[in-house]
């Protein structure tokens, strides 16, 4: 019996935080179109030199405020607690302590992070690095200098009366789930599930009705929400199938070769943010993540740091290179599994995507 698979979508301000993002279809139309469309606006403006001169404008125009300088990170989705490293980096003083003064964009389904940071729009972007693989390939001058996550946070949620003790489970369950993920066709080559994939747009609402549904979810996040209206549940990384994606803190190539200092700073300074996050006292973050986007509360934005902590998804496993660190032989070997489904326009190599100089050790 197929597997049939629902995506799953959320307004501004949804819970699901990350996961609408992460359910992107790698090889979609709007996707190609997207990139198309900053290729040729690139081509036209030429990049390497507009990247360069748009922060360059902003950083004249702007460097009135006590000669720091300006930077805008664009974040993929509206403020998180999964983003709390940032906002601890920002409400602790610790970017302005580094000279520089950091902006945090909120994101939102149509934040356009990777063709905004090709394009010197904003300095800094958060997004994956499965689909910055992809851009790359596509001709997007892209680079990783760090990651806020070395593990994906993905997961499948299941009512706890019916579990998923693994992968081969699904088979026969009905999965709500973003269409055409990486994570499904491995599922799929691997188990030899064939999956049928039907767009819907429902939250938890109907995970909560069916006790047999499973749900695509972030680990930090809808479990939550799940158990609060009553729900006993149990989860599943995505992360298990092989395909494990860092959230990788991208720039522009010629930016970076040009404002190495900047980008070191910017990086050191998030990573003490970090640091401080996970190990210290939160509440800098969580007040700034409240003021932004008031449906989060503290018991909300407390699970979401737990898990984020239990799962190591931003420290990543013992000997894996720790906070912030992206490495180059996983970003090859993951661009090898992109390279066998066809998503990629050229090979690409783990050396390509990670600018010179980075990653930068967390400094203890």
């Amino acid at each position: 019996m197929p597997v049939r698979f629902f995506v799953c979508r959320r307004g501004p301000g949804g819970g699901m935080g990350f996961a609408a993002q992460m359910a992107r279809i790698l090889r979609s139309d709007r996707v190609r179109l997207a990139v198309a469309a900053a290729l040729v606006l690139a081509a036209g403006l030429g990049l390497g030199g507009c990247s360069r001169g748009t922060e360059a404008e902003r950083a004249e125009k702007d460097s009135s405020r006590g000669g720091l300088t300006p930077v805008r990170l664009q974040l993929d989705w509206y403020p998180q607690p999964e983003h709390g490293g940032f906002f601890q980096a920002l409400a602790r003083g610790y970017y302005e302590q580094a000279g520089l003064d950091v902006e945090l964009l909120s994101g939102g389904p149509r934040s356009m992070v990777l063709q905004k940071v090709a394009l010197g729009q904003v300095t800094f972007g958060l997004w994956r690095s499965d689909d910055v693989t992809v851009a790359v390939s596509r001709g997007l001058p892209l680079v990783c200098v760090g990651a806020a996550f070395q593990k994906d946070p993905q997961a499948l949620m299941y009512h706890a009366e019916h579990p998923v003790r693994g992968f081969a489970d699904l088979e026969g369950r009905t999965v709500m789930a973003g269409a055409a993920s990486v994570w499904v066709r491995l599922v799929e080559k691997k188990y030899g599930i064939q999956v049928h994939l039907t767009p819907v747009t429902f939250s938890i609402a109907q995970f909560m009705q069916d006790p047999l549904l499973v749900q695509q979810c972030l680990v930090t996040s809808e479990p939550f929400q799940a158990r609060q209206a009553g729900a006993e549940v149990g989860t599943l990384l995505v992360a298990e199938t092989g395909h494990n994606p860092y959230h990788a803190i991208i720039a522009n190539r010629d930016w970076v070769a040009a404002n190495r200092a900047v980008a070191e700073a910017f990086v050191r300074a998030s990573l003490r943010g970090w640091r401080d996050y996970l190990e210290g006292d939160p509440s800098a973050a969580f007040a700034e993540i409240a003021r932004r986007n008031p449906q989060h509360n503290d018991a909300s934005m407390r699970f979401s740091r737990e898990m984020i902590i239990r799962e190591s998804l931003a420290t990543g496993e013992p000997g894996e290179g720790g906070l912030g660190h992206v490495d180059r032989e996983r970003l090859s070997a993951q661009a090898k599994i992109l390279e066998q489904f066809g998503l990629l326009e050229r090979p690409v190599s783990g050396a390509e995507l990670v600018a010179e100089g980075f990653p930068l050790a967390a400094e203890e």
